[in-house]
């Protein structure tokens, strides 16, 4: 027999017990068979190998020289099959890896921080690499294996990925401290009538808020254009801008600058904070554990 596909391949096991054991009665005893059984199986083999396989031999078998080769070639084969098949075990203070994250910088204020915290105390040989995060390009990122993870908002379906809301934020508006327009808090008027700092990470310059505006017939003027939240507000920190942005790092930032936060004078849309990946890393066990250990950083 020269092609495998010709080989009944549920024999393979039946083959592996028998010249292991050198013995059908053990080898039926190993596999939970009758002896009748894998004597069927032994003369089935012989047939398609064309060799004997085992030989009697005083009061027992041994291997021919093909079934010598075989049996090496096969034990390691399967041993390393069973290795492949078999769910591994995910150790986090043993773990060795690098998992790539697409996340915009205000990730990186508060959330990260604390995944970070996470991964030191019981997964420290685990490393982030944490990368800019392009809708674009998204996911054939996840899809090929480039990114293991993405965290942001308002991302499009996809056929084969998965999706899990780590929280839900709203909107806070920043100023510096000692702001001379805002003495007596932040009205609607005030907004509109102040510039404007705007974060786009997209760089689409489309924004939330001009969108909430427009439909009240207002306007606001943009002074600042930036891709970044956190160069957005470190500008808000040293001028008479206004700065829009989701609550939860806003109010991480105002802490940071010492800048003073509004609510809001105009209602906006909450957002969904989500963490998206590839469904081919929905039951491995290391992705599994950086994704609860996400959720448990967002708590």
């Amino acid at each position: 027999m020269n092609d495998l596909g010709e080989l009944n391949l549920n024999l393979l096991l039946s083959l592996e017990a028998l010249l292991a054991e050198t013995n059908v009665t053990r080898a039926a005893r190993r596999l939970g068979v009758t002896q009748p059984t894998l004597s069927r199986a032994l003369r089935r083999l012989r047939e398609d190998l064309d060799d004997a396989l085992l030989v009697r031999s005083g009061q027992g078998f041994v291997r021919t020289p093909r079934g010598e080769r075989i049996h090496a070639s096969l034990r390691d084969g399967l041993q390393a099959l069973r290795r492949a098949l078999h769910a591994p075990d995910f150790e986090p203070s043993t773990a060795q890896h690098t998992i790539a994250l697409a996340a915009h910088d205000i990730v990186g204020v508060f959330l990260l921080p604390a995944l970070l915290r996470r991964i030191e105390a019981e997964a420290p040989g685990l490393s982030l690499d944490v990368l800019p995060l392009r809708q674009a390009d998204l996911v054939s990122q996840l899809e090929g294996g480039a990114l293991d993870l993405a965290i942001g908002v308002n991302f499009s379906d996809a056929p084969g990925l998965r999706r899990r809301v780590l929280f839900r934020d709203g909107w806070v508006c920043l100023a510096r401290r000692d702001h001379p327009a805002l003495s007596e808090g932040l009205d609607l008027d005030t907004f509109t009538r102040l510039p404007h700092a705007l974060a786009s990470p997209e760089g689409d310059g489309l924004a939330v808020v001009d969108r909430a505006l427009d439909a009240q017939g207002l306007e606001r003027r943009v002074a600042y254009r930036t891709r970044y939240f956190i160069g957005a507000a470190i500008a808000v920190a040293q001028s008479d801008l206004l700065l829009t942005m989701p609550a939860r790092p806003g109010l991480e930032l105002a802490r940071r600058l010492g800048l003073t936060s509004y609510e809001p004078p105009l209602t906006l849309p909450t957002l969904d904070v989500v963490a998206l990946w590839h469904a081919r890393l929905d039951v491995d066990p290391l992705h599994a554990w950086v994704r609860a250990t996400l959720v448990q950083a967002t708590t």
